[in-house]
C-alpha cells in the first residue's frame, strides 16, 4: 500500500498466527488497542506425534481476522504490520510460492531421523556466516495442560481454591503431549506424575505449579549457557489473565514478574510493524508500558520454592 492511501491518525496492526487461530490486534500511537479479530484454524493427528495443518488455512483465517478487525477502524489508518507464527513449522512452496505440502507443525516428530544430518549439513554455512544465536528455548509444558484436563472449567473458580495447596501432594511435570524439546531434549519424554491428589483442586494445583517449576528449570538451564536470567521477568500470553498464577510463578521462580498491560502477542506484532525505521526499544517503551509486577513473597509461601537453588545457579550433573 502506498503512502497516498493512508487516512487518518497512524494505526499499526500485528497478526499472531498460532496453532489454533489467528488473532489480528490494530493500536494507535501509544499502544492501545482499537479493534481486534479472530478465526480458528484445525489441525490434523495421526500417529505417533503427526501434527499438520493446511497453509491455505492460515492465509483464509488471517483474512477473516482481518476484516473482523477493520471493521470498526478504516484500514487507510493502519501504516504496517508484522506478523508472528509457531516456531519450527515448515511447507514446501512452489516457484510461484504457493504451498504444495501440508504444513508440519513445530511438534511433528518426523524430522527426527534426519536431526543430526541436518545439523552436520548446516554446520559450516552457520560457521562461515560467523551467526551468533542467543540462548533460548520452547517447552512442551505449559498451560494447554490446563485445558486438557479441564475443559470447559471456570478455570478462575479454581485459581481461588489452589491457593490452598503449596505445595501439592502431587508432582506433576505437565507435557502437553510426548516428547520435549527444551530444557532438555527427549522425543520419548512422557507427562509424569509423583503422589496422588486428593481432589480435583490439589490435581489443579498441581499443573500451575509444574509448569512454574518448569519455568525455572528453563531459567536454570539458559543460565548454564550463559544467558542472563536476573532482574525482571516478563510474562506474556493467556496465563496472565490468572494474577494468582502470576503471583505463584514469581514465587517459584523468586523472581519478581512483570506483566504487560497488553500481553497479548498481536499486540507486541502492531508494536514491532510501528518501529519501522526506529528503536524497537524506544518504541516498546512508549507502547508497552507495564500494567501490573508481582514480587516474590517471603513467608509462608516460600516454603512453595525453598528447596531448589536459584535460577542459572547448577547443582551438578547432567
Amino acid at each position: 500500500m502506498g503512502s497516498e492511501n493512508f487516512a487518518g491518525d497512524p494505526a499499526w496492526a500485528g497478526i499472531d498466527i498460532g496453532t489454533q487461530g489467528v488473532r489480528v490486534t490494530v493500536v494507535d500511537g501509544a499502544g492501545v488497542p482499537l479493534a481486534t479479530g479472530s478465526a480458528p484454524l484445525e489441525s490434523r493427528r495421526g500417529p505417533g506425534r503427526r501434527h499438520e495443518q493446511d497453509p491455505e488455512s492460515w492465509w483464509r483465517a488471517t483474512v477473516a481476522a482481518c476484516a473482523e478487525a477493520t471493521a470498526t477502524v478504516d484500514a487507510h489508518r493502519v501504516r504496517a504490520l508484522a506478523v508472528c507464527s509457531t516456531s519450527g513449522t515448515f511447507t514446501l512452496a512452489g516457484a510461484d510460492l504457493r504451498p504444495v505440502t501440508p504444513a508440519l507443525m513445530y511438534d511433528d516428530d518426523r524430522g527426527g531421523p534426519y536431526t543430526e544430518r541436518v545439523t552436520e549439513a548446516g554446520r559450516a554455512l552457520w560457521e562461515a556466516l560467523s551467526v551468533r544465536t542467543q540462548a533460548g528455548g520452547a517447552s512442551n509444558v505449559g498451560a494447554g495442560a490446563l485445558a486438557a484436563a479441564f475443559p470447559g472449567r471456570d478455570l478462575a473458580d479454581l485459581d481461588a481454591r489452589a491457593a490452598r495447596y503449596e505445595p501439592a501432594a502431587e508432582i506433576v511435570y505437565p507435557l502437553t503431549a510426548r516428547g520435549e524439546r527444551f530444557p532438555f531434549y527427549r522425543p520419548d519424554a512422557e507427562p509424569l506424575t509423583v503422589g496422588e491428589a486428593r481432589d480435583e483442586e490439589e490435581h489443579y494445583a498441581a499443573l500451575l505449579q509444574g509448569v512454574a517449576y518448569g519455568e525455572r528449570l528453563g531459567l536454570a538451564a539458559l543460565g548454564l549457557l550463559g544467558a542472563p536470567v536476573t532482574g525482571t521477568l516478563a510474562l506474556i500470553g493467556g496465563a496472565t489473565r490468572s494474577r494468582y498464577w502470576c503471583q505463584l510463578r514469581a514465587d517459584v521462580l523468586g523472581m519478581a514478574v512483570e506483566i504487560p498491560r497488553h500481553p497479548q502477542a498481536s499486540v507486541g506484532m502492531a508494536v514491532l510493524a510501528a518501529s519501522a525505521g526506529g528503536s524497537l526499544s524506544d518504541t516498546a517503551s512508549r507502547m508497552g508500558p507495564a500494567g501490573a509486577e508481582d514480587d516474590p513473597a517471603d513467608g509462608p509461601r516460600r516454603a512453595v520454592r525453598q528447596e531448589l537453588p536459584p535460577p542459572g545457579r547448577g547443582t551438578g550433573g547432567t
